[in-house]
């Protein structure tokens, strides 16, 4: 039962056989985060916490996670300035 102003941290990891993921960005109803590179203590999972603001009833959330030689996986379609 989340309530406004409640905080849950949204994460994301991978593995790569080469190269590795540096940062993560979230979009939270439509809404990006600034990328991240806060890693979830003792894994290699990015976490985005996010406080719920008033009347948010439900959520659509994407994670996309950057590889240093690949890019962002998965793309992503307009970066934000």
């Amino acid at each position: 039962a989340l309530e406004a102003g409640d905080k849950v941290r949204f994460t994301i990891g991978g593995t790569a056989t080469s190269g590795s993921f540096t940062k993560a960005l979230f979009v939270i109803n439509g809404v990006f985060s600034p990328e991240v590179t806060l890693k979830r203590p003792g894994t290699d999972e990015f976490y985005y916490e996010y406080t719920i603001p008033q009347g948010t009833t439900s959520f659509t959330i994407d994670a996309h996670i950057y590889h240093d030689s690949l890019g962002w996986i998965p793309p992503i379609p307009t970066i934000p300035s």
